[in-house]
C-alpha cells in the first residue's frame, strides 16, 4: 500500500484539478449553468468514482487490525508545522472581514497552534498528545457547518459537492489519525479516507480562492506527513505462551487443601507434651486378668437368673 495508494490519491487529484478547470472554463452556459450532458461534467464524476473504488479495493486488500504509534522523524515534525503556519495564514486579518464566523477563526487557532506544537513535538522524537490530534477534526467540522449554510443556497451541486466530499473526508481521516497516538489506529480506515481527502482536494485546488486553496494544502500536507508512516506492513504481535496444564486434584483433596489454607491447620499435628496415646496391644501380650472375688459373686446369681428363664420350645405353666 506504501507505493500505491499516496501516488493513486494524488494522480487521481491531478486529473480531478484538471477536468475541474476545463468544466469551469467552457461547460458554463452564460446563465452560470451546466447543461445537461455534458461530456466534461461525466467525464469528470466518472474518473471521481473510479478513483474512489481503486482506493477502496486497494484498502480492502490490506488486513484489518490496530496499530500503535509509529517512530518520530524532523521531516515529520517539520511538515506539521508548515501545515499548521499555513492554516494560521489563511484567517489572516482580512479574512476577518470577509465575514468569518467568530467560532471558526478560533477552532483554526487553536487547530494550527496544535500543529505546530505537534509538529515540534515529532521533531524532538515524542508523540503527541490524543487532545491535540482530535483539535482538527473539530475545526473541520465547524468549517463544515459553516461553509454549508452558505452552500445551501446555491443550486449547482457541482459547485459545492467536492469541498463537501473533501471536509468531510479530511475530517474522518484526521480524527482516525488521532487514534494511532494511543495505540488504537485503524491502519486501512484511515488509509480510505487519507486517500478520498487527497482525491477530492484536486476539485477544491481548481475551484476555489486562495484561502481555500492554502486551507486544502494544509490539511493535505498534515495527513500525509502524519500517516506516511503507518503506509508500511505493521510488525506481527508475539504470540503468547501457552500456559502451562496441571493435572486436576480431586474433589476431597482439593476441598481438604482449601480448608488448611483457609483456617492456617497443619497437615501433621504433633502430639501435645503429656497427652496419653493410646495404642493398640495384641491379645498375646496382655496380661492374665486376676480373678476378683466380688466379680466372681456377682456373677453367680446371675446365672442362677438365667437357669430359671425357659427356653424355646417349652411350656409356661401358668400362674394359678
Amino acid at each position: 500500500m506504501k507505493k500505491t495508494l499516496i501516488p493513486i490519491g494524488l494522480l487521481g487529484a491531478a486529473a480531478l484539478f484538471a477536468l475541474r478547470r476545463l468544466q469551469l472554463a467552457k461547460s458554463y452556459d452564460g446563465s452560470g449553468l451546466i447543461p445537461r450532458g455534458d461530456k466534461i461534467s461525466l467525464a469528470l464524476y466518472l474518473v471521481c468514482a473510479l478513483a474512489a473504488v481503486l482506493i477502496l479495493v486497494l484498502c480492502l486488500r490490506e488486513k484489518p487490525g490496530i496499530q500503535s504509534p509509529a517512530k518520530q522523524n524532523k521531516l515529520r515534525g517539520l511538515l506539521a508545522v508548515i501545515a499548521g503556519l499555513a492554516l494560521l495564514a489563511s484567517y489572516l486579518p482580512p479574512a476577518w472581514e470577509g465575514g468569518a464566523k467568530l467560532i471558526v477563526l478560533i477552532f483554526a487557532f487553536c487547530a494550527s497552534c496544535a500543529l505546530v506544537v505537534e509538529g515540534l513535538y515529532h521533531m524532538g522524537g515524542a508523540v503527541g498528545s490524543l487532545l491535540g490530534g482530535c483539535i482538527l477534526p473539530v475545526y473541520l467540522a465547524a468549517l463544515l457547518i459553516s461553509d454549508y449554510r452558505g452552500w445551501s443556497h446555491n443550486p449547482l451541486v457541482a459547485d459545492f459537492c467536492f469541498p463537501l466530499l473533501f471536509l468531510v473526508s479530511a475530517m474522518l481521516a484526521s480524527y482516525h489519525l488521532a487514534a494511532f497516538r494511543v495505540g488504537r489506529g485503524k491502519r486501512r480506515t484511515t488509509a480510505f479516507f487519507v486517500g478520498c481527502a487527497l482525491l477530492f482536494a484536486g476539485p477544491v485546488l481548481a475551484g476555489g480562492g486562495w484561502r481555500s486553496v492554502l486551507r486544502a494544502l494544509a490539511v493535505c500536507i498534515y495527513l500525509i506527513a502524519e500517516f506516511f508512516p503507518y503506509l508500511d506492513e505493521p510488525e506481527p504481535l508475539p504470540e503468547p505462551e501457552p500456559a502451562a496444564t496441571e493435572e486436576p486434584a480431586a474433589a476431597g483433596e482439593t476441598a481438604e487443601a482449601d480448608a488448611l489454607d483457609a483456617f492456617d491447620i497443619p497437615e501433621e499435628i504433633p502430639e501435645a507434651a503429656g497427652d496419653a496415646v493410646t495404642e493398640e496391644i495384641p491379645a498375646e501380650e496382655l496380661p492374665e486378668a486376676a480373678e476378683d472375688p466380688a466379680v466372681t459373686e456377682i456373677s453367680e446369681p446371675a446365672e442362677e437368673a438365667a437357669a430359671e428363664i425357659p427356653q424355646a420350645g417349652e411350656e409356661i405353666a401358668p400362674e394359678l
